[in-house]
Parts: C-alpha cells; sequence; structure tokens
C-alpha cells in the first residue's frame, strides 16, 4: 500500500476515521465539507478560465488543473491521515515507560 496512490490514502484514512468514527466524526465532517467548499470555489474558476480558450491550450490547462486539484486533494487527506493516527495512539491501552537513563 502506497499513500501516492489516492486509492489507498482515501481507504487508509477511511479505516482510521471508522476504527474510531464517534472520535473523529466531526473532524472528518469538517474535512470533507471544507474540501466540497474548495472544490467549488476552484471548479468556478477553472471554468471561466477555460471558456476562453480552445483546442491544445484548453487541454492542457484542464490536465494542468486537475492536477493541480488532485495535488490539493491528497495533501489534505494525507495531512488529517497523519493526524487522525496521532490521535489514535491516545486510545492504545498498551504503555511504555521511559528509562530515566536514555
Amino acid at each position: 500500500m502506497k499513500l501516492k496512490n489516492a486509492y489507498w490514502l482515501n481507504e487508509a484514512l477511511a479505516m482510521v476515521v471508522e476504527s474510531h468514527y464517534s472520535e473523529f466524526y466531526d473532524q472528518d465532517e469538517t474535512f470533507q465539507k471544507g474540501l466540497n467548499e474548495w472544490a467549488w470555489r476552484k471548479i468556478a474558476t477553472v471554468d471561466a478560465k477555460a471558456d476562453q480558450l480552445s483546442g491544445a491550450k484548453l487541454t492542457t490547462y484542464l490536465t494542468g488543473q486537475n492536477h493541480k486539484i488532485a495535488k490539493h486533494y491528497n495533501k489534505k487527506a494525507k495531512r488529517l491521515l497523519f493526524d487522525l493516527m496521532t490521535q489514535e495512539t491516545e486510545f492504545s491501552k498498551l504503555t511504555f515507560k521511559m528509562d530515566p537513563n536514555l
């Protein structure tokens, strides 16, 4: 499983959220709402610019914007995943005592 792959990134995120759903529900909802709002604004901006282009320039522009959107989504998903994983360690029943000499 590589987190560079959007499918596996989202599967890992779903697994972490579902494992402690009641604790992570609010953060997950905030994450989804934030990305949806961002996407609506971004798509409106891209559409406005795309109306002025045609042919190969349009294709190049839309492909570039698609890559930027995917990169943004993946960056946000990774940040949430790692934040939730860090919080999840608090739920572990395993504890370790650190030797004071270390």
